[in-house]
């Protein structure tokens, strides 16, 4: 399935901050469980493996994808995004800052494949101009060109 149809407009969000990490991870994926699309488990899953494994989910400078194992409680295809001004440290012992944090889930191993790849070259070829959005047209336009 394409990043277009994945990254509907009304997932993704703009807010100023959040408290930490864990607030970050849960307004990012609230809408998708709003949608049916996750249950509130599969955030809490997230936030346990960051605080056992470490910041893996900060995958580029200023870039988290929060995500998890299908049976942690994804029901469905999904992905939202929470854009923040003022990032959010994921880590208490190095710099694993993020501004833009994109959750992903997948009800299987597979279906988020096309659309995981047209992110990653997406935010490989326009980093810049996907940080540096202000509003969802903006966002959607980026998505679009590569869906």
């Amino acid at each position: 399935m394409k990043l277009s149809e994945v990254m509907k407009k009304d997932h993704i969000v703009f807010k100023k901050s959040v408290k930490n990490y864990e607030a970050a991870i849960y307004e990012s994926g609230k809408v998708l469980i709003d949608k049916n699309i996750i249950e509130r488990k599969y955030l809490d899953k997230v936030i346990d493996n960051v605080k056992s494994i470490g910041p893996y989910i900060v995958i580029a400078p200023m870039i988290a994808l929060s995500h998890a194992r299908p049976e942690d409680g994804a029901k469905a295809l999904g992905m939202s995004l929470l854009m923040l001004e003022e990032p959010v440290n994921f880590s208490k012992e190095k710099d694993r800052y993020a501004r833009a944090i994109i959750t992903l889930a997948a009800s299987n191993e597979n279906e988020h494949l096309e659309a995981l790849s047209q992110m990653s070259k997406m935010l490989m070829e326009n980093m810049e101009a996907f940080l540096g959005a202000k509003d969802r047209e903006t966002i959607l336009k980026l998505i679009e060109n590569y869906s």
